[in-house]
Formats: structure tokens, C-alpha cells, sequence
């Protein structure tokens, strides 16, 4: 264990140092949900798809990837470099889009 590695009993009497009226049950959760969190956040994996592009396609089929949340797209300019997509970079994801 490292040397910051704390016991649940230390960590229940340092909270309940601050905030008396804290029961351990409480406490618990309150851990609980943190390692849940961190659990979720670990295992996000991020992956690349490679897909070619078509001279003046705006519009590519995505559903082989699955229910994959895409957050970012890149294309590959003349020179080899990876330019992420202008409309992009403000954060906004891509949307479904749908063909009816």
C-alpha cells in the first residue's frame, strides 16, 4: 500500500472530524459512488476508424461503429498532417443524421 493509502475507518474519522453528524452508511456511499466514477472513467477507451473520403461526400454511412459516441474527427490534409475538422472545434458532437 502507498503511503497516502488510507483505511475505510480512517477515512470515515477524518470525514466525520469535519462533519460530526456524517454516519459510516453515508460515508460509504458517498466512497462508493466516487469509485464508481473513477471505475466508469478508467475504462472509457478511446479507438480510431479510419474511413476514405470522397471528393465533394459531405455525408458518410457511420453505423458499422456501433453505438460509439464520436467526439472528435480529423482528416488527413496534402502534406500527411491530421487537421481536425473546422466546424468541430468548438466541442459540438456529431449528430445522427437521418436519411428519410
Amino acid at each position: 500500500m502507498s503511503e497516502n493509502a488510507r483505511t475505510f475507518g480512517q477515512i470515515v474519522q477524518e470525514v466525520q472530524q469535519i462533519h460530526p453528524e456524517a454516519k459510516e452508511g453515508y460515508i460509504r456511499r458517498l466512497a462508493d459512488n466516487i469509485i464508481n466514477e473513477i471505475t466508469v472513467e478508467r475504462n472509457l477507451k478511446k479507438k480510431t476508424h479510419p474511413i476514405s473520403t470522397v471528393d465533394g461526400q459531405m455525408l458518410y454511412d457511420l453505423t458499422d461503429l456501433g453505438s460509439v459516441k464520436i467526439s472528435r474527427v480529423d482528416f488527413m490534409d496534402n502534406d500527411g498532417k491530421y487537421v481536425k475538422i473546422p466546424r468541430l472545434l468548438d466541442g459540438e458532437s456529431i449528430r445522427e443524421w437521418d436519411q428519410t
